[in-house]
Formats: C-alpha cells, sequence, structure tokens
C-alpha cells in the first residue's frame, strides 16, 4: 500500500503538470519555427531596403532580392534557396504572411514599431508580428490594426 508521503508527491507532480499545460507552456510562439522565419525574413526585408535603396516593391522582386544573397546570409536569415516560398508561409497557422510591401518604414531603429509582416490568421486569437526593428511579437487583432495604422512609428 503506498504512504501518504509517496501519494502526496505523486499528486504534486500531476498538479504541476496539469499548471504548466493550462498556462501554455507547450505553445511558446516568440520561440516557434515561424516566429524564426519571420525574424530572418524581416533582415531579409531591411537588406533590400538598404541594398535596393528601398522597401520591395511586391513579392516577385522580394524573391528575387532572397534568392540572390549569398548562401551565408540566407543561412543567417534562415532562407532555403532550394524553397524560397517557405519562408513566406506560417507554420502556425498554415497561411501565407502578410508582407508590407512598397512602403516606408521610416527611421530603422532597435525600438521601430512598424509592421513588416505579419500571420494572416495566427494561433488562438494572437497574430505573430516582425517590425523593422526585427523583433517579432505577437499580438491580438486590436494590437495589430492599431500598429499597421500607425505612421512610420
Amino acid at each position: 500500500m503506498p504512504s501518504q508521503k509517496s501519494t502526496a508527491q505523486v499528486t504534486t507532480w500531476f498538479l504541476g503538470l496539469l499548471i504548466a499545460l493550462i498556462t501554455g507552456c507547450s505553445d511558446n510562439a516568440l520561440n516557434s519555427p515561424t516566429a524564426h522565419k519571420m525574424r530572418g525574413l524581416g533582415n531579409a526585408y531591411l537588406d533590400h531596403v538598404v541594398g535596393a535603396n528601398g522597401p520591395p516593391p511586391d513579392e516577385a522582386a522580394f524573391k528575387k532580392h532572397m534568392r540572390g544573397l549569398r548562401g551565408s546570409v540566407q543561412y543567417d536569415y534562415q532562407i532555403d534557396p532550394n524553397n524560397i516560398d517557405a519562408s513566406f508561409i506560417s507554420e502556425r497557422d498554415k497561411e501565407p504572411l502578410v508582407v508590407m510591401y512598397n512602403q516606408n518604414i521610416g527611421k530603422i531603429s532597435g525600438e521601430s514599431k512598424k509592421v513588416i509582416a505579419h500571420e494572416k490568421t495566427g494561433k488562438n486569437g494572437k497574430r505573430l508580428v516582425v517590425f523593422a526593428s526585427t523583433k517579432v511579437d505577437i499580438v491580438n487583432e486590436a494590437e495589430l490594426e492599431q500598429l499597421k495604422a500607425a505612421k512610420d512609428k
């Protein structure tokens, strides 16, 4: 017959596991493959801004730029040179990312909140967004709309 001490330990362990599952430890969106991919996309976008003297006008121009990057840069930006299209798909919602083409990104700084791209649908009411600073954040619909409406942040 199990002792009260071992039963208490098992109960405590199960409660801890239950709390971890309820609080969402299993879905860390900011460390997801999509978040890493979006950081790379943000870096490639900035590379285009600097290298081509402006933002990419459309998807075709952006993909052409990404294909032309050195292999080491593609690696750093997590771009598969044999599958550029994969850089534009969220693994969280399985939909194409929404990229903000032909837009002035304003001053490039580590604090910029100018949206470069975001998930189309996201997951659980939240979407990943990458800014001109290449930082990735997770926002709800209202926050995303505010960020997109902001002028040259």
